[in-house]
């Protein structure tokens, strides 16, 4: 039987013993789990994955089925729930469950899930869509809830707030509950006390510091080929000097370097896999494929050569993670075979864990792009960044005197 979120209540808890949520928000989801079955429930609850219940379906139907005499009262919560457990539930189905409360926790189900057609049809069976939340319902929550806190903050700032969430409850419920222990106890203004990049404020900000407006840099809105990708509504800043400037000054801040996250272990297997060793080698980032059509500067086999004939003897290999392949460049690669015992060329690695292993170099050769000098600056290792990095007038990167294309990385 399909019941709505809003006309889900105590009937339907006390009428069936079986329920079935699924969908996107799990904020919502949470909510209802708490308020309905668990807020002053006296028994005792038991959490599970449907992994763990398929694993041992025997000691599960045990925990059910058989009772003892200090038994009390169970709600048992199964999550990530999918199809298999199905024919779980048509087994229980047809013994009768006393005191137990099962409550499936699953994402999306399309019509078609024999999962849901089975809770849907059956009466004694409560089958509950959870929906995402709209911008509206997320103010209402996140007003009640300052309201409530007495906590004052403004309307801008909440749509701000909401605006960043994409309809998850959960995380606004977080967010809201970083806004209150801000403030707790204190005179902070929470306007201020938000874990969330305001870029009004940080146009402002960069103004005062920079002695300018900040559409010098030749900012403009964001263009059709973008909108919708990102959560809020960007800013494009274009290639050239000034963005390579704040592209600097960001990195050289240790809250921006924390972003770069990945909790991928996949670039360890690769380098087991190709037995690249850090300790005597450079990593070369080597960008052409869309450079050699868009890019204002493009850093030339020549010049790198140049640069590696005055490294270290020390460094005796050169591994070469590029976007170009290897048949491709014959003879960049035997003019590097006179420089380097061994030359390893990777263009098979995927953008992620091409930009973790270089972050992991000893001795970094990057090219005039954001991907390779990004990972130099979030890596413990030298660099060397070319001093010319787009047009003839950006000297971000160069020295006066110019006579090298490359610089090491003050990092």
């Amino acid at each position: 039987m399909i019941v709505k979120v809003k006309e889900f209540s105590k009937n339907n808890i006390n009428n069936s013993n079986i329920f079935l949520f699924y969908g996107l928000n799990e904020g919502l989801k949470n909510e209802v789990l708490n308020n309905s079955f668990l807020a002053n429930f006296k028994g005792s609850i038991y959490r599970y994955e449907e992994k763990e219940i398929t694993e041992k379906l025997n000691n599960f139907y045990d925990l059910i089925f058989t009772k003892s005499f200090f038994d009390n009262e169970k709600i048992i919560i199964i999550s990530r729930v999918s199809e298999k457990i199905e024919k779980i539930i048509l087994e229980i189905l047809i013994k009768k469950l006393d005191s137990i409360k099962i409550i499936l926790m699953s994402g999306p189900l399309d019509k078609k899930s024999k999962l849901r057609n089975l809770f849907e049809k059956d009466k004694n069976l409560i089958c509950v869509p959870f929906y995402e939340d709209n911008n509206f319902t997320l103010s209402k929550i996140a007003t009640n809830f300052l309201r409530e806190k007495k906590i004052s903050i403004s309307n801008e700032t909440i749509n701000f707030l909401v605006d960043r969430m994409s309809g998850d409850r959960n995380n606004l419920n977080n967010e809201l509950n970083k806004i209150e222990l801000y403030t707790k106890d204190t005179k902070k203004d929470p306007n201020e006390g938000l874990e969330i990049f305001n870029l009004n404020e940080a146009i402002t900000k960069f103004n005062q510091i920079e002695g300018k407006e900040f559409n010098e840099y030749s900012i403009h809105k964001t263009e059709n080929n973008i909108k919708g990708f990102f959560k809020e509504n960007p800013i494009v800043i274009h290639d050239g000097p000034n963005k390579n400037r704040l592209f600097i000054n960001g990195m050289q801040k240790e809250e921006i370097k924390t972003k770069f996250t990945s909790i991928s272990e996949e670039w360890k297997k690769i380098i087991k896999e190709n037995k690249i060793d850090f300790t005597n080698s450079v990593i070369l980032h080597l960008r052409r494929g869309d450079y050699l059509n868009v890019a204002t500067h493009l850093i030339s086999c020549e010049e790198i050569l140049k640069m590696c004939k005055k490294l270290p003897k020390v460094l005796k290999n050169i591994i070469i993670f590029s976007d170009s392949k290897e048949d491709a460049n014959q003879k960049f690669v035997a003019d590097l075979k006179e420089i380097f015992y061994s030359v390893k060329w990777m263009d098979k690695v995927d953008n992620l864990n091409t930009h973790k292993i270089m972050t992991k170099a000893n001795f970094l050769m990057c090219s005039n792009s954001q991907f390779s000098t990004t990972a130099a600056y979030l890596g413990k290792g030298f660099s060397i960044i070319p001093q010319k990095y787009s047009s003839d007038n950006d000297y971000v990167f160069q020295y006066e005197n110019k006579q090298t294309s490359f610089a090491l990385l003050n990092n």
